[in-house]
Order: structure tokens, then C-alpha cells, then sequence
């Protein structure tokens, strides 16, 4: 049954974004193909369908997901397209204490800071959990701004991995994963990347001056110098 509802949430999402991109209409024969041979059967295990969500939203197949499959450390930020914001996110995570401080940041093709935040999260003994958490982070402040074309990116190759893929994921942060995927069916367009750390410094910056402040902390238009600093060099590269 849960592999049915996962399966639905983004046969939905793919052919919304269809209509809503392309002008193309798809009958509900054609969506229930789609759905019901993924399912599985008495004799057999469930082996989800071979496709996936790009960078660009798209499902298409595996093979030709285009994410890096090593980090790189060495690339650097990019601006999203025209009319796009896009969240950078990152954590700073103290294992003596377990506790998490999602940084994230959005900006516009200008390069313009349009908003920033550091969360705060407890109980989170393991880095692939608080890098989980930070992305939700992200989505969320995503939703509660109102923005319905977004980039997400982060330099966990991960978890942008799990959000691209339509397999079931069976990891420690399964649950995270499928709390952001259903999220994402709320945009209007929704990009997905992996950074090296280089090109995340900002989101890095960000996470890392916690500290600093009484959390939660939220910027509108504006964030600590040093990170301000980090985003204009940025778009000078």
C-alpha cells in the first residue's frame, strides 16, 4: 500500500507538470500504466519503475539522470534560471550535544539574497540525518515564502540521489525523504543538484554562525556580512 501511495504522488506530479509546462494531457489510462505495473504481485517483489526526476523535473530514465556521481569539489555556484529562486542548504551539526543548525539561503538569477534562516534541531546523532533535516529545511522555508518555482541544492550527493530517484527508499533518513517528496508536489517547478562544498560555501556560512544568534533566526533580504560577502563572490565568478 505504501509503495502504491509513493508511486501515485508522482505519477501526479509528472503529468501536472506536463500540463502545466508542455500543454500535454495524459488520460487516466495512460497514468494508471504507469502506476499499476509497479506494483507487486503475489510471487514477485516490488521493483519500482525505472525512471527517475532530473534536475529539470522531468521523469526520464535512470541512465541518464544527469547527477554527478562523485562530488566535486571544485565546481562552483551557479544562478538559477530566470523567474527560479534557489535554496542553498547546508548544517552544522555538534555530536556531543546532537544537536542540528540547518542553514539555508535563497536566492534569485540576479544572485540577490531574497531570504535566509538558521534552524535548530535536537536529538540528531548522525550527519546524514542532519543533512536530511536540512534539506526538508529548505522546502519548508520554500512553502511558507510562497515560492512555487524553485532550485534546490545542497552538497550532499545522497540525499539529492533519494529525492531523484522513484525507488522506496529503506535508509535511516526514509522517512525524511518521503515527507520531501510528497512536499515537492506543492511546486509549480522544482529543480534538484548537488554542489561541491565550494560552490555551497554561502549555505556553509550560514550554518556555522548558530551560534551567533537566538534560534530560530530568519533574514529577509539581508543576512550576516560574512555570508553576504560569500554570495557577491558568488556571481563575480
Amino acid at each position: 500500500m505504501r509503495e502504491l501511495v509513493i508511486i501515485t504522488y508522482w505519477a501526479l506530479w509528472f503529468v501536472t507538470n506536463q500540463l502545466l509546462h508542455e500543454g500535454k494531457r495524459q488520460s487516466i489510462a495512460r497514468i494508471s500504466t504507469f502506476i499499476l505495473p509497479s506494483m507487486p504481485t503475489p510471487s514477485s517483489s516490488w521493483s519500482p519503475p525505472q525512471d527517475s526526476i532530473s534536475d529539470t523535473g522531468q521523469l526520464h530514465s535512470v541512465a541518464t539522470l544527469s547527477l554527478p556521481s562523485t562530488p566535486t569539489p571544485s565546481s562552483s555556484w551557479s544562478p538559477p534560471a530566470q523567474g527560479i529562486i534557489k535554496f542553498n542548504f547546508d548544517t552544522s551539526l555538534t555530536i556531543a550535544t546532537k544537536e542540528a543548525y540547518p542553514g539555508v539561503i535563497a536566492r534569485n538569477s540576479q544572485g540577490l539574497i531574497m531570504d535566509a534562516c538558521v534552524l535548530h534541531h535536537s536529538a540528531v546523532n548522525d550527519a546524514f540525518i542532519a543533512e536530511a533535516r536540512a534539506c526538508e529545511a529548505a522546502v519548508n522555508f520554500a512553502i511558507e515564502l510562497g515560492f512555487r518555482s524553485i532550485h534546490v541544492e545542497g552538497d550532499s550527493l545522497s540525499v539529492i540521489k533519494k529525492l531523484s530517484s522513484l525507488y522506496v527508499d529503506k535508509s535511516i533518513i526514509s522517512l525524511i525523504i518521503s515527507d520531501i517528496k510528497y512536499k515537492l508536489i506543492f511546486f509549480e517547478k522544482i529543480n534538484l543538484s548537488h554542489v561541491g562544498c565550494w560552490g555551497n560555501e554561502v549555505a556553509h556560512l550560514l550554518a556555522q554562525a548558530h551560534n551567533r544568534f537566538h534560534l530560530p533566526q530568519y533574514w529577509i533580504e539581508d543576512a550576516p556580512l560574512e555570508v553576504e560577502q560569500a554570495a557577491l563572490r558568488d556571481f563575480q565568478q
